[in-house]
């Protein structure tokens, strides 16, 4: 038999490099080239669908002539400090009016622009095809490790796709793009350069002063790198005091990495009380912009009582609007709900509905539970075949339930071997849960099937080394 779901427990992804988030890059549609995230970044991947419509509109808005419409620019658009180092010289009285944004590259004050006006961002893009007339016709890739690295040390919020390289082959641009209701806006664009050279001229060490002058004034991007300054000491002294206080009047601006970050700290209790009141406090506040990953915690939040009062109609509410933003962790939870009738009634063709769009985006586990889904169905040789490779798939990505589902079911179809080496690898593993040992599968093999399946685990698991 194939196991079913155990009991699941509140995961917490921490966004801060301090809370070690890993997030995992997928595929941009019609983009070429790999997409490697260096140690320490965090990355996250946005939807086929989202990418290729921000794709679609940097085409178009890169031939020259072609006004871009004004829903393809954010409410505020920010110019780096490399490309504005380029097109400072060049720039009308309308660019040069525009606002001045402080940008701290390690340790160090660089200056770039804010496009707060259709007038200026209007302006910025002609001067932009102008200066790179290259950009037409230019390869748009995804970044490699180095032009990420660069985004990285120029931005104070986690890199979220859709995001671009153009290539024109003397030069590379790096445009980012926010999700507005489902729509690209693009909101950050830079030129990749050397962050030493960037960072090495004279007179521009961080000014304290200014830094604080400008977010004392109502300035949210001061606010926040100060924030993250306090926070990790690495500009300016650390502080968590005065990090969470340019947290909070961040937050109360509207920032989102700002809630995001307080919502986290608090819940997680890195530097701050663990305080789960406060920490629905700050998530409410970014679920309440929409942001999928807040409302996803919400929900998981609403669900088990933790910082709210319990409520499984809430909890489905939120998951479902994170799931809507295509954020498959919530598909996969809203599946188990399903399954299990945590609150509702059992409803196991909606479970699987929601599995397969968690897996669609590379949830592993939700892909071991498709895997049950077809499994558990009428039993026909297709739904078999689709259940092992689906089995598969989330076995060799090191699902240890997966693997457990894959020797069962291999037992089931009497093809010993296969069912041997995955309940070796499962058990050694560690798993819980294995419907057949291999110690009583062996009883279905001759020894010379035995060493070969030994030989082959044992060249599987050097493949697939154990995380430590």
């Amino acid at each position: 038999m194939i196991s079913t779901h155990a009991n699941r427990t509140l995961k917490v992804f921490i966004l801060a490099v301090s809370f070690g988030l890993s997030l995992l890059a997928s595929g941009q549609a019609g983009v070429s080239g790999t997409n490697p995230i260096p140690d320490g970044v965090h990355y996250k991947p946005a939807s086929d669908a989202l990418n290729a419509s921000a794709l679609a509109l940097l085409k178009q808005s890169l031939i020259p002539g072609n006004e871009p419409p004004k829903s393809f620019f954010d409410s505020a658009v920010t110019c780096g400090p490399s490309l504005w180092k380029v097109l400072q010289p060049s720039s009308d009285k309308v660019l040069l009016d525009s606002k001045l944004s402080i940008i701290v590259v390690n340790s160090v004050q660089t200056e770039g622009r804010g496009l707060i006006t259709d007038e200026q961002r209007q302006s910025f893009w002609k001067l932009l095809l102008t200066k790179y007339p290259g950009l037409q016709g230019a390869t748009i890739r995804r970044a490699n490790a180095e032009e990420i690295k660069y985004y990285w040390a120029t931005v104070f919020f986690d890199i979220e796709e859709p995001f671009f390289t153009i290539d024109t082959g003397t030069a590379k641009v790096i445009v980012n793009f926010r999700e507005e209701k489902g729509s690209p806006k693009l909101f950050w664009i830079d030129q990749v350069s050397d962050l030493q050279k960037l960072t090495s001229e004279p007179g521009k060490v961080v000014d304290l002063t200014i830094l604080t002058t400008m977010a004392e004034g109502g300035d949210t991007a001061s606010m926040l790198q100060l924030a993250k300054g306090y926070w990790f000491g690495t500009s300016i002294p650390l502080d968590v005091d005065k990090a969470r206080n340019w947290f909070d009047q961040a937050s109360e601006k509207g920032s989102l990495d700002a809630q995001m970050f307080l919502g986290m700290a608090y819940f997680a209790g890195v530097k701050l009380p663990k305080d789960r009141t406060l920490s629905a406090k700050y998530l409410k506040l970014a679920a309440n912009q929409g942001n999928a990953m807040a409302l996803y915690y919400m929900g998981l939040m609403y669900r088990d009582g933790v910082g709210v009062e319990q409520s499984n109609e809430k909890a489905i509410t939120y998951l479902q609007m994170a799931a809507n933003r295509n954020y498959a962790p919530a598909d996969y939870d809203l599946g188990v709900i399903y399954e299990t009738g945590n609150g509702v009634f059992v409803n196991k063709k909606l479970a699987c509905q929601m599995y397969s769009q968690a897996a669609q985006q590379g949830h592993i586990m939700a892909t071991n539970s498709l895997g049950q889904c077809y499994a558990q169905g009428k039993g026909s040789q297709e739904e078999l075949e689709t259940a092992r490779d689906l089995f598969t798939k989330a076995a060799t990505a090191g699902n240890r339930a997966a693997q457990a589902n894959l020797s069962a079911l291999y037992g089931e179809l009497g093809d010993w071997q296969n069912s041997y080496i995955w309940a070796r690898i499962a058990q050694d593993a560690g798993a819980s849960q294995v419907a057949l040992s291999s110690d009583r599968i062996k009883l279905h093999m001759t020894q010379p099937q035995i060493d070969s399946a030994d030989a082959k685990v044992l060249e599987w698991q050097e493949a697939h080394p154990a995380k430590k």
